[in-house]
């Protein structure tokens, strides 16, 4: 087992040692547990490759190129119509606020 240093505010020791003394365990292993379960979500989210192939070819559809779409919708005023909820519905299992690493960015699958 390695070691770990971190750097955690008051208010955050003091719920991670409240739920230390409710689960009748010690600190360290809160914060362990609290690792394994941050992981294993992190895990589940997809990578930014993942979300490209899935999001590949969703506008094959159109009759037009996007940007030109777009300035249709911007010269409309139409910017939450009907092709707007649908794209954000088909992309809606993408988490809303991940944030990539440059690496994830760069990824080519």
């Amino acid at each position: 087992m390695g070691r770990a240093s971190v750097t955690l505010n008051s208010e955050q020791l003091k719920k991670i040692d409240s739920l230390a003394r409710k689960n009748k365990k010690s600190r360290a292993q809160v914060i362990r547990e609290a690792v394994v379960l941050y992981v294993a979500e992190k895990e589940k989210e997809p990578t930014w490759g993942e979300i490209v192939k899935k999001t590949a070819g969703i506008w094959k559809h159109k009759k037009i190129d996007g940007l030109t779409y777009e300035r249709q919708l911007r010269e409309e005023g139409n910017h939450s119509g009907k092709d707007f909820d649908e794209l954000m519905k088909r992309l809606s299992y993408a988490r809303v606020g991940k944030k990539f690493t440059r690496q994830e960015m760069n990824e080519r699958r």
